[in-house]
């Protein structure tokens, strides 16, 4: 149990009339809320700090400390306290370090919007919705009282305000601040949420006379906003027993299959004609579109092909193509090539490590990770790990060589590549597998 400050009058009994109207959680929902709550709980510190030194507008403090207590007392009924994020850590630590008029209108004119909007929405989504509702009632006043308050010179807090900006976009990329929010909420209302999160904040640099920088958070929220969203399938008994049999673990098969290439030597239009086949394949059968996640299959609502291509000369990315059963060969690889370049030209984004969150990963939307080995004189190969992303097919197509071929009348030299699928034994058996691998060969077959 966590204890609460019992030198305030009214705070303990405001925390436990608080927990009382948060409901018991039950399955994942359970990781989800508790390390939402440890994040929160971490981020009300910085205005307990701030008002213990006299930067906080009028009953500031009491409402803070029960905010903060109510959230670690909530977290700890789940599990405990989760680990604070890195990137709640530094805006934590850079918000203390303001101080006087400077902390009073970044914390509640920049910050305490933010949470306001943020308990505003999560107060929607069915999950401990009179409790976000009494807390964002309190943050709203708040912020209300603090914009009746003195506004820091323009020149001054512009910098301030710009730091706060790259700190709010660190945060909406923080798989422990997220993925919690993107499990209970869905990632259509969580992108909703920032929407309103960069109007609030635009409000708010209006108030201190600063143009406001969320051209990014916005890009990002529109673009989950949206993307489709996978469906959960009917599952057969057998689908479930190898779910069991798996326990979390991937069962991998295996199929190799010579691929004629005919007189294309060009590595990109090789890899654009077989993601397009590839896709041809998954759009008429919605039954290999499958995934994988916490025990249940999901199907994806079209053709994802990730292609795995090198950032630089050491480091790897994955591009996804959409609809290519839909586009030419020429667009297909002008696609890709746009997507390079526009991830080449920021710097390299690495998975996150995801502290025991995987669990709280959605769906993959990604169907099949295309990777080619021909450049390294590999003839064939087993794919990258799919482990953790979800992906459930894994191609990987070997350097061309020609093997002889009997044609009727003599022996001909016919230039192929051997294709190595992949394929999680929970989306599919071997029926799928070759089904997969055959159909994807002769659908290359009509492209050439």
């Amino acid at each position: 149990m966590i204890a609460v400050e019992a030198q305030c009058p009214g705070v303990k009994g405001r925390v436990m009339e608080n927990v009382q109207l948060c409901p018991d959680f039950v399955g994942y929902d359970r990781l989800a809320a508790r390390h939402l709550f440890s994040q929160l709980s971490y981020l009300e510190r910085i205005a307990v700090t701030a008002s213990l030194r006299g930067d906080a507008v009028a009953g500031q403090l009491d409402d803070e400390r029960v905010h903060r207590d109510t959230f670690a007392i909530l977290a700890a009924r789940l599990g405990g306290m989760a680990p604070m994020a890195p990137e709640v850590k530094r805006l934590i630590e850079y918000l203390q370090a303001q101080q006087g008029e400077m902390s009073l209108a970044m914390l509640n004119v920049v910050a305490e919007s933010w949470l306001d909007t943020v308990f505003k929405h999560v107060g929607s989504w069915g999950m401990a919705d009179e409790l976000f509702a009494s807390i964002e009632a309190d943050e709203a006043r708040h912020v209300y009282d603090a914009l009746q308050s003195a506004v820091p010179a323009p020149a001054q807090s512009a910098p301030v305000l710009g730091a706060l900006e790259r700190m709010l976009w660190e945060i909406s990329l923080s798989p422990a601040f997220m993925l919690p929010l993107i499990h209970l909420g869905g990632p259509k209302r969580t992108a909703e949420m920032g929407l309103a999160i960069a109007r609030a904040h635009a409000c708010a640099c209006d108030h201190l006379g600063v143009e406001p920088d969320t051209y990014r958070l916005r890009l990002l929220c529109r673009g989950q906003r949206m993307l489709p969203e996978c469906r959960p399938v009917s599952m057969t008994s057998w689908q479930r027993s190898k779910m069991v049999l798996a326990e979390g673990r991937p069962m991998q098969q295996l199929l190799h299959r010579n691929l004629p290439i005919g007189d294309c030597r060009s590595p990109a239009k090789l890899q654009a004609r077989l993601i397009r086949a590839m896709a041809r394949v998954l759009a008429r059968h919605p039954e290999m579109r499958l995934v994988t996640r916490r025990g249940q299959l999901f199907e994806t609502p079209e053709p994802v092909i990730g292609l795995r291509a090198l950032y630089d000369e050491s480091q790897v990315v994955t591009v996804y193509v959409r609809g290519a059963h839909r586009r030419s060969t020429r667009q297909v690889i002008a696609g890709i090539n746009r997507r390079l370049k526009r991830i080449r030209g920021k710097p390299y984004q690495p998975i996150p490590y995801l502290a025991g969150l995987e669990d709280l990963l959605p769906p993959s939307l990604c169907n099949v990770a295309l990777s080619y080995n021909g450049h390294w004189g590999g003839e064939s190969g087993t794919g990258p790990l799919i482990d953790i992303e979800g992906v459930p097919i894994v191609v990987t197509v070997g350097e061309p060589h020609d093997r002889p071929r009997w044609d009727g009348e003599c022996w001909q030299a016919e230039r192929v590549v051997t294709l190595t699928v992949a394929m999680d034994h929970r989306v599919g058996d071997g029926r799928e597998i070759g089904h997969f691998a055959t159909e994807t060969i002769e659908e290359m077959e009509r492209l050439q």
